[in-house]
């Protein structure tokens, strides 16, 4: 508190009558009472540990520019509101009740004054992003190490609490200072004490009288005004001494009595040294001193610490402690022989993994379709496939667990390292890493492409060979009962050869052909087929139907005939493949002419069908012209 002449007190007294004297007290009094606001010691103290921090970053080995604690605008940690002022957040509502009435009585009424905030961040940080990172076109961040140094700068909490570290450290050295320094204190007390003539009734004992009495008594008035004001100043020195300096003034006015007035002053002088115990430079000195060395010791930790966040943010390691209040401590690391990275070359480490995971499932995919041809020709067992078919969902359960993986690094990165939360929408950038890419991320889906065309091409194909030999088949068979031993047991290899194909073939139809009835009713289908070649619209011919005129109606016939029984087509091909096997073990002389009298028929029925499967395979498939080939 401010103190205040005395005379304006004793003349107010003396001549209490006089308005613009009892104006001064009034003035005096305000000024006295309002003492040094909140705002007032926040602009003091940031200008103290400002300038004490600016005195010591100076040398080029560890400068900084612009140390502040000040949060930057941008961040989401932002606070809008005025710092010594600021609004309350919204508090639970059973819990808050006890802030205005507590056990029957009511508390302070001004806590919602400032009012109350309606959201802990800042408001506008998203809307800022655009200002200093880039956004993909769908809002989202694009996360490389440019933008991720950017982000934490603003963001990190980490780097926040370095600096105010370093800003504590220096209000201890200027806490120290203010101690060693001079300090003044005063202080002016009013006391005005009245006591009547009448004392309260007691009971009493008279000697001269020897009568116990009870009642009132009668005492001398007094009514005094005690005014004193003291000032001093003390000031503790480098060797541990303490001098102290006062000065006290007095008076008393009496309204009683014949109005005695008195008035005393005193000044006084003390000089404290200790000599053994608490005495001497290097006790007095010792706190300041530490607090010295620990704010340089602190600039110099920042500005290594600036950059070890730089490899906190790269690779996960900071590598340094960084500004500390008590001090920097020791710190024993050993290497364990497994060594790791973090941070942002993690993310793409984790992408690159996954990248790998998806070129090795797809090399098992395409290795798991020829061991299924393979195991359809009967070369290989059904264990060899099964066994490759869960390593397959094993890689798949990997390639999973992967991307589950990298999805928690990202959100694990963004709020640990760089200060944001974890449903904000980011990209990571994979720009750094391509220039390492021995081959381009698009050669996979190149030789996707390359692969299926490829299969397109083998399947027109082994389409257009089997429908020339079931074209072959089917005119033999009409001639069959002119051939001898030899040339029915030829005959009857191609078509086990043919058949099983056909049974092949007849799995790998559509599971629900019937939506292809109505394609085929309008012709939609078949139109956007010709549409899509040139060379059929311009007069080519179609695979298994000579003329463009013809194909719908032919595959529209194939389709009726397979349509009901395509789901025994498989075991009817296979079945017939095994009969005409039968047929070749006891073929001979003797029963040629009833064994192809007996199997004729029904052979004839069974190539048909199988020319029908071909015939509507290389409608889906698109296969074009037979006359193409030599």
């Amino acid at each position: 508190m401010r103190s205040f002449p005395v005379s304006f007190l004793v003349s107010a007294v003396v001549n209490h009558n006089s308005p613009i004297r009892l104006g001064r007290i009034a003035i005096l009094l305000a000024f006295a009472l309002s003492g040094c606001s909140r705002t007032q010691h926040r602009i003091n103290a940031d200008r103290e540990v400002y300038h004490t921090i600016s005195q010591r970053n100076c040398d080029p080995r560890w400068a900084q520019p612009d140390l502040s604690i000040d949060v930057d605008p941008r961040s989401r940690y932002y606070d809008p509101y005025n710092p010594d002022c600021s609004p309350m957040p919204v508090d639970d509502p059973a819990a808050h009740r006890y802030m205005h009435c507590v056990d029957g009585m009511k508390g302070w009424r001004h806590w919602d004054d400032n009012g109350v905030r309606s959201s802990l961040e800042n408001p506008t940080w998203q809307v800022q992003l655009a200002e200093y990172t880039e956004l993909t076109d769908d809002g989202q961040v694009k996360l490389d190490l440019d933008s991720a140094v950017r982000l934490a700068y603003v963001h990190a909490p980490l780097h926040q609490r370095s600096l105010e570290t370093l800003y504590l450290s220096s209000l201890d050295v200027t806490g120290e200072r203010f101690r060693l320094d001079t300090q003044f204190f005063g202080g002016n007390a009013i006391d005005h004490r009245h006591q009547g003539g009448l004392a309260p009734a007691t009971i009493g004992f008279v000697p001269g009288t020897g009568y116990v009495v009870a009642g009132p008594f009668s005492r001398p008035e007094n009514n005094r005004l005690n005014v004193g004001t003291d000032l001093s100043a003390s000031r503790r020195l480098a060797t541990a001494g303490e001098v102290l300096v006062g000065f006290a003034n007095s008076f008393a006015f009496e309204f009683t009595g014949g109005d005695v007035n008195l008035a005393s002053s005193l000044a006084n002088f003390s000089f404290i040294q200790p000599l053994l115990r608490g005495g001497g430079r290097h006790i007095a000195l010792e706190q300041l001193t530490l607090g010295e060395r620990r704010l340089l010791a602190n600039l110099r930790a920042y500005s290594q610490f600036r950059q070890g966040f730089f490899t906190q943010i790269v690779i996960g390691e900071l590598g340094v402690n960084g500004p500390q209040r008590g001090g920097p401590g020791t710190v024993l690391q050993s290497f364990s022989g497994f060594g790791g990275v973090g941070g942002y070359l993690d993310l793409l480490q984790q992408a690159q993994r996954i990248r790998n995971t998806e070129d090795n499932l797809r090399l098992q995919l395409r290795t798991r379709d020829r061991l299924e041809a393979l195991y359809d020709n009967d070369l290989i067992d059904i264990v060899q496939v099964d066994q490759f078919r869960q390593n397959i969902e094993v890689t798949r359960a990997n390639l999973l667990d992967q991307t589950n993986g990298l999805e928690l690094a990202v959100d694990n990165y963004k709020t640990q390292v760089l200060g944001l939360p974890a449903d904000l929408p980011a990209e990571v950038d994979e720009q750094l890493v391509e220039a390492f890419q021995l081959i381009p991320l698009q050669s996979g889906e190149i030789v996707d492409a390359i692969l299926e065309l490829q299969v397109q091409i083998g399947n027109a194909d082994g389409l257009l060979d089997d429908s020339a030999q079931l074209d072959e088949l089917t005119s033999t068979l009409e001639g069959l009962g002119e051939e001898d031993v030899a040339g029915v047991d030829s005959f009857l290899l191609r078509t086990q050869a043919v058949l099983s194909d056909a049974s092949r073939r007849a799995r790998s139809l559509p599971r629900d052909i019937v939506e292809y009835r109505t394609s085929l009713q309008n012709g939609s289908t078949a139109d956007a087929l010709d549409e899509s070649n040139p060379e059929a619209r311009e007069g080519g011919t179609s695979a298994l139907a000579p003329g463009v005129s013809n194909r719908r109606a032919s595959v529209a016939e194939s389709f009726r005939r397979i349509e009901p029984v395509s789901d025994e087509l498989p075991e009817r091909f296979a079945d017939a493949a095994r009969q005409a096997d039968a047929l070749l073990d006891r073929l001979s002389e003797a029963n040629l002419v009833a064994t192809i009298n007996t199997s004729i028929d029904e052979f004839a029925e069974t190539l048909a069908l199988a020319q029908d499967v071909i015939r509507f395979q290389g409608f889906l498939q698109n296969v074009e012209s037979e006359p193409l080939r030599s």
